[in-house]
C-alpha cells in the first residue's frame, strides 16, 4: 500500500518492522537481513530524494 501512494518513508518503516518480526521468529535470520537491508537502501533513496529537492 505504501507503494501505491509512492510513501517511501512509510515503505521504510514497514521494511524495518517486517525485519523485526523475522528477527523473532526462529530460523528466519536471512529474511530479516534482507528486509532490513531493502529498509536501509529505501532510506539512502528517501534521503537522496530529500536532497534534490528546492528549497
Amino acid at each position: 500500500m505504501m507503494l501505491h501512494f509512492g510513501n517511501e518513508r512509510g515503505r521504510g518503516v514497514c521494511l524495518n518492522n517486517k525485519g523485526n518480526v523475522y528477527k523473532q521468529m526462529d530460523n528466519h535470520f536471512a529474511e530479516a537481513l534482507d528486509a532490513y537491508n531493502l529498509a536501509i537502501q529505501n532510506g539512502k533513496c528517501v534521503l537522496n530524494l530529500f536532497s534534490l529537492r528546492p528549497v
